[in-house]
């Protein structure tokens, strides 16, 4: 399973690399009018919202400060790392970088194919990969966990390495016994669950989701639905279920058993890795590292616009003693 970062993260990630687009190309073309590379970095510093998942669901919400800013102390930040550990000689080689990249794809065979269809190139991957090596080695240097101690690791917490059962469903949701009738004769007529959920379910988001009931792990189905959903075969409709505000139907489209997960030795190598962070981040200075590695360097922000935020967010840096967490500039793979 991986998760994908955001456009401002991996623009950020680009931007350190090579820039997100070349200077003379437009970004686009609308009925003949040209949006120029100009236009959409000029807008980008200034954008006062953006869209977030939430839950599974989108959202638009205001940003603190600016885009535009936010990806600036990206990018110092992840100077500043890259700094800090070529001072600590933990600088991930070239050689390094192609070893993870085997690495991750192992793990997942859709790494690299998740991050450039975002836009990233395989140059770009690369250079991402080197900020969260090198962020890993800073964060575990000095500390000790081999191959051994993540197999007891798996023998002491074994539900921590299956995967859970799941259930694809839709949903229909009404408030009253009439509405339960239309959905049931509409049924009987032969539409389609999804069709019927899309367009008469009382839900705010049925039409933006399809009809899908927004939970696919069981464990997190609702108590009194769960095992309802457990006992209805895939392809059927369960019976109505009243609650106080209505009725709910589900339609259970596919369902599969919980399994332990497969610790071969990569996904053991993983958790060995995962463990170490865990230990480094509990024992680890870093924050104060990379702070003093900022107090140290010298910061000159030569655009106007943001320079005055720039000494302003410095100054704030300094006082509470950590930097502001860049985004994580490629994915993750989970240990399960």
């Amino acid at each position: 399973m991986t998760k994908k970062i955001g456009i401002l993260g991996l623009c950020a990630t680009a931007l350190a690399v090579a820039g997100c687009g070349s200077k003379n190309d437009g970004l686009a073309n609308v009925g003949g009018e040209e949006i120029s590379l100009q236009e959409f970095r000029e807008y980008l510093e200034i954008m006062p919202n953006a869209r977030v998942s939430v839950q599974g669901q989108v959202a638009r919400l205001p940003v603190m400060d600016t885009l535009g800013f936010q990806a600036m102390q990206d990018l110092v930040g992840y100077k500043i790392l890259m700094q800090l550990a070529a001072d600590e000689g933990v600088l991930p080689t070239p050689a390094d970088v192609a070893k993870e990249l085997t690495f991750r794809t192992q793990l997942d065979p859709a790494f690299v194919n998740n991050l450039t269809s975002t836009g990233l190139t395989l140059a770009q991957v690369r250079d991402s990969l080197k900020i969260d090596l090198a962020r890993e080695r800073l964060l575990t240097k000095g500390i000790t966990v081999t191959k051994e101690d993540a197999e007891q690791y798996i023998k002491d917490n074994p539900r921590q390495f299956v995967e859970p059962a799941t259930a694809q469903s839709y949903v229909i949701v009404v408030s009253s016994e009439a509405a339960r009738d239309q959905v049931d004769r509409d049924l009987a007529g032969g539409e389609p669950f999804k069709q019927v959920a899309m367009r008469s379910s009382e839900l705010d988001n049925a039409k933006a989701t399809e009809g899908r009931f927004q939970y696919t792990v069981l464990s997190q189905y609702p108590s009194d639905i769960r095992p309802i959903i457990e006992r209805t075969p895939e392809l059927k409709q369960t019976e109505w279920i009243k609650f106080d505000r209505g009725f709910a139907k589900f339609y259970v489209e596919s369902k599969t058993p919980e399994k332990p997960v497969s610790m071969d030795d990569n996904r053991k190598e993983q958790l060995r890795r995962q463990l170490a962070l865990q230990y480094g981040q509990a024992a680890s200075d870093l924050d104060r590292r990379l702070v003093d590695k900022l107090k140290e360097s010298k910061v000159n922000v030569g655009y106007k616009s943001m320079s005055k935020r720039w000494d302003e967010y410095a100054a704030e840096v300094t006082k509470r003693g950590e930097l502001e967490k860049p985004n994580q500039s490629t994915s993750k793979t989970d240990s399960k």
